[in-house]
């Protein structure tokens, strides 16, 4: 009986150890893919615009071949459009949960998804883009938030070693984009102030937790549009 109590306790006691270096392995794939999924939609949008770019330098612009011209121009224009609808600040026609960019901060090996959505589905899967702000490089605050201490990825958790004028890369649609932070500091979970656009000024804000291991506070990191 003993043995079997002494069995059945290390046996436990193995599990907690593996299950969150598992859970981690697994969540860490995860975002791996997405952002690969992301990356190669990059690519094939590159490879179709110029492919369609090669096709029109070929044509000679004879009579009989303006309507083929003028159809696929207004083929590209409606192509712009939906790209320029999906980036504005009217974010509706995004779908919550699919993959907008990449965030990447260096100083604290930061390299994840950007999903759209805050809600829990989300931020256990990535850095979640609040709803109802722009979106990264868009004129504006654009809100992301990351757990932290979270069971199965580190996301933010090293989110307070961030100092004034490190930088933050995001990958979008449109390219990358470079961030310099400009102010650092620690709210309340009600103040919304912190949501508040620069005027005329592209920015992000990062929210997390704070401290480590607690949800009394939010740690907030402002930066705005360099490059």
């Amino acid at each position: 009986m003993r043995k079997a109590l002494s069995n059945g306790l290390i046996a436990l006691g193995i599990a907690i150890i593996i299950f969150p270096v598992i859970g981690n392995l697994y969540n860490d794939y995860k975002q791996k893919q997405m952002m690969g999924q992301f990356e190669e939609m990059l690519v094939e949008a590159f490879n179709d615009t110029n492919s369609d770019l090669e096709r029109l330098q070929q044509l000679e612009l004879d009579d009989e071949l303006e309507d083929i011209y003028a159809q696929m121009a207004e083929s590209r224009v409606a192509d712009e459009d939906e790209l320029l609808e999906l980036n504005s600040n009217n974010n509706k026609p995004i779908d919550i949960g699919s993959v907008i960019g990449i965030i990447n901060i260096p100083k604290i090996e930061v390299n994840l998804p950007i999903i759209s959505g805050t809600s829990e589905n989300e931020l256990s899967r990535g850095i979640g883009h609040m709803n109802g702000t722009p979106l990264p490089g868009q004129i504006g605050n654009s809100a992301l938030a990351g757990h932290r201490s979270h069971t199965f990825s580190r996301f933010f958790n090293r989110l307070e070693e961030i100092d004034l004028k490190d930088e933050i890369y995001i990958k979008t649609k449109e390219g990358i984009k470079t961030y310099e932070v400009y102010e650092i500091k620690i709210v309340k979970p009600t103040d919304l102030s912190v949501l508040k656009p620069l005027e005329g000024e592209s920015t992000i804000t990062l929210i997390t937790c704070h401290p480590l291991y607690s949800n009394k506070q939010r740690l907030i990191v402002h930066g705005k549009l360099i490059s």
